[in-house]
């Protein structure tokens, strides 16, 4: 036990955010793999609730009766239809997540400069990766075809042969998604040391995500300028109306007209659309039947179970919904915003857990294998920035 506790937690939740970035996911053996790793993530998020002082009674509350709920719906439902490999991958989805929730560093002071190190490792990588889909570099896209094809054969090839660089997130969105989580803490790093190389390698991941050519990349790369533009404005008000206009007038002049905001009206306030929320959302979408589903049993969950019409990841908050009851799913953000929260302050954890909920309406984010490995490093590199202290110093 006390040899547990001597280990480094910035160690352990480095290992985990570069292991479970590059983790290689396969089509035909992806439910299997991801158990193997949900279980090794399990076991390490063990290590780190003990070497912590103590878990708070909500969140022992909460992990019980979210997985009771989970159990206790499945067993009532109609499991036998389900393969066991399913329940159990569900069941281990579950746990992770929770024991996530149940993690407090609030009492650990993180070293800044050992986290940025390790981002940065992790942004030359991605771009390497992403440079290399662009411009067709074979030896780097085979890699990434032959371990990180997911979701459904030949899509990361699809992706790849439009230049998109997915690199191993497997799919459009959530590369937009991470891409834009990338950005923002190199972007935050160099606010807070200085390094021109966060400030580099936060340009190439925004500039990455005008390739990524989906509707969640335009959306975050106009997030992601916003930024930028908030950042100089607190830096200097005479540089920041330099930039607007500038922004302005390239807006005026290329944009108008550009994919970006065709695409972005088309897929966000089109009625009729061939991808993104309209076709989603609108009449016989993927959503609108669990929306139907959940409100028709609004007191029964399906648990582990995923039936025919209710199989869909497209949005996280309906997902939850339908596997354990609106009221289950209320309490699960809960303990995600309180998670962030007891880390970041108010003004940063909701900032930040808006900016997750955002991408639950469009992907069933916190049920990926891959955020639940990152999710520690990034609350933990957020934490060390302080940013709360730093927009204190701004405004003196």
């Amino acid at each position: 036990m006390n040899q547990i506790k001597k280990l480094q937690t910035t160690d352990i939740i480095g290992m985990l955010f570069l292991v479970g970035l590059y983790l290689p996911a396969t089509v035909g053996h992806w439910m299997r793999n991801e158990m193997i790793y949900v279980s090794f993530l399990i076991l390490v998020l063990l290590i780190l609730l003990i070497k912590q002082s103590a878990i708070s009674t909500f969140n022992k509350i909460s992990f019980f009766v979210i997985n009771g709920l989970l159990m206790g719906y499945t067993l009532l439902g109609n499991y036998p239809m389900n393969p066991y490999g399913m329940l159990i991958y569900y069941a281990l989805m579950f746990v992770a997540l929770m024991l996530i929730f149940s993690l407090d560093f609030s009492g650990i002071t993180f070293e800044f400069s050992s986290l940025n190190r390790i981002l940065k490792v992790a942004s030359i990588i991605t771009i390497i990766m992403g440079l290399s889909i662009i411009i067709n570099f074979e030896p780097v896209v085979n890699l990434i075809k032959g371990g990180y094809d997911y979701f459904y054969g030949g899509l990361v090839g699809t992706m790849i042969n439009e230049g998109k660089p997915v690199n191993t997130f497997g799919t459009h969105s959530i590369a937009g998604f991470y891409l834009f989580i990338f950005f923002l803490m190199n972007i935050l790093a160099f606010i807070k040391v200085r390094h021109y190389d966060n400030l580099l390698y936060a340009l190439v991941l925004l500039y990455f995500l005008v390739e990524v050519k989906s509707t969640t990349s335009y959306v975050y790369l106009v997030l992601g300028i916003g930024v930028i533009l908030l950042m100089v404005f607190m830096y200097d008000k005479k540089y920041f109306f330099i930039l607007l206009g500038g922004v302005t007038i390239a807006f005026l002049v290329f944009g108008l007209k550009s994919d970006i905001v065709t695409t972005l009206k088309q897929n966000l306030f089109a009625k009729q659309s061939s991808n993104g929320v309209g076709i989603r959302y609108g009449k016989n979408g993927t959503i609108t039947v669990q929306i139907a589903r959940i409100l028709e049993k609004p007191y029964k969950g399906l648990g582990y179970i995923s039936i025919w019409g209710t199989y869909y990841i497209d949005c996280g908050i309906t997902h939850f919904a339908q596997r354990v009851t609106v009221l289950g799913m209320i309490l699960i953000y809960s303990n995600f915003f309180v998670f962030i929260k007891r880390h970041l302050g108010k003004l940063f954890g909701a900032s930040l857990f808006l900016l997750f909920m955002s991408f639950e309406v469009g992907f069933s984010n916190l049920l990926y294998f891959r955020t639940l490995f990152m999710l520690p490093f990034i609350i933990s590199f957020f934490k060390s920035i302080d940013l709360n202290n730093y927009f204190v110093r701004s405004k003196k």
